[in-house]
């Protein structure tokens, strides 16, 4: 399922696709500052944090696209790509989109994000979809910017989603999802939640 374009940046970000399991502890602390002030949308106890992460897991074919600053675990994705029953396609779901607090504003969140919906399209998704928290306006309009719309909401969350454009050249494919071709800084990033 983790095959990366842009596995680095001039900044010593880095990013690599690997099983989670053994940086749950790591993980799991970046996605409590992630969620500081969406208490109401994160999963607080340690014992279910830890459980959710070993679905992502399951969900992501055993692999997770984590980022890293000087070795440190900053932030990581998690996505789906599966076939939809009620219909011919794939669909590729994403996650979680996490990045620590300390290393938003400075385009980690979005080259993740792109990164992720990459993979999915690579996989031959023909639509992605995400539930963004129906309070965090930050994140929903982030997905909207992307080209997300909404289509539903299930409680407290909305449900988004766009039509994965394979059909777009890679190069353009790049540049629509604020890519560059060195995975380069991007102006901005957002605290994206589920």
């Amino acid at each position: 399922m983790c095959e990366l374009a842009d596995r680095s940046s001039p900044r010593g970000i880095t990013q690599s696709c690997e099983d989670p399991e053994p940086y749950f502890e790591d993980l799991m602390r970046v996605y409590a500052r992630a969620y500081a002030g969406l208490e109401q949308y994160a999963y607080e106890d340690p014992e279910e944090l830890r459980a959710y992460l070993a679905w992502l897991k399951y969900h992501g074919q055993g692999k997770i696209i984590i980022v890293r600053a000087d070795g440190r675990i900053i932030g990581f994705a998690a996505v789906e790509c599966r076939r939809h029953f009620a219909r011919k396609g794939t669909v590729g779901e994403i996650h979680e989109i996490v990045v620590d607090p300390r290393y938003q504003q400075h385009g980690i969140g979005r080259q993740l994000f792109a990164q992720a919906c990459r993979m999915l399209e690579q996989k031959g998704c023909d639509k992605l979809k995400l539930l963004v928290g129906a309070t965090n306006e930050r994140a929903r309009g982030f997905y909207t910017r992307q080209g997300f719309r909404e289509t539903g909401r299930l409680g407290k969350w909305i449900r988004m989603e766009r039509v994965a454009p394979r059909s777009v050249p890679r190069p353009q494919l790049a540049a629509a999802s604020g890519a560059t071709a060195r995975g380069g800084a991007y102006p901005g990033s957002v605290r994206v939640a589920r």
